[in-house]
């Protein structure tokens, strides 16, 4: 394993707070993450696959109802290859989210309850029961951390977590559609 000083040394830019940082990451990468539930590989972070699937599942809802036509959780579970009745759990919490909403009986489904380009990322990860605070350092609250005044890791948490947030608002399931050449209905 190389040191941090010498990952970010050839990098313009980079100076001893970032080498901090970079080692501070590298360390609490592993051990934090992998106590919140979030998978860790390498160099990676894994959302659940709840989180996943219901991504997919709003995408492919999306690219398969025309306005507010019903798609069966049948037709979505084979096209995206998920099992129909863990495709019923997300659905659950996107509903009670006010994200889709659903008809019963012959020719029922879901379908959107909102506009596509009010539809947030954040939101549909949200619904589906993903954590976005990476640690409890990560509120700067100090009944949750007793080092909130003197520590940097926490600093460095407060501030990834504010990036992936700042992420996750800056995108639409419009924008998303919009990826992948589909264009919003």
């Amino acid at each position: 394993m190389q040191a941090a000083g010498s990952v970010a040394s050839g990098r313009s830019g980079f100076g001893q707070t970032c080498d901090s940082y970079l080692f501070t990451f590298h360390i609490l990468e592993t051990i934090v993450l992998s106590k919140i539930g979030i998978a860790v590989g390498r160099t990676k972070m894994r959302m659940t696959t709840k989180g996943r699937y219901a991504l997919r599942a709003a995408i492919t809802l999306a690219r398969m109802s025309a306005g507010n036509t019903p798609v069966s959780i049948k037709t979505i579970a084979e096209s995206e290859n998920i099992s129909p009745e863990f495709l019923e759990q997300i659905f659950f919490k996107l509903r009670k989210a006010g994200l889709i909403s659903s008809v019963r009986g012959p020719g029922g489904g879901f379908f959107f309850a909102q506009p596509l380009p009010t539809i947030l990322l954040k939101d549909i990860v949200i619904a589906s029961g993903e954590q976005f605070e990476l640690s409890p350092c990560a509120c700067g609250k100090p009944e949750e951390c007793d080092r909130t005044q003197d520590c940097v890791a926490g600093v460095v948490w407060r501030e990834f977590t504010a990036y992936i947030d700042k992420y996750l608002v800056s995108m639409t399931l419009a924008d998303i559609l919009a990826r992948g050449g589909t264009p919003a209905l």
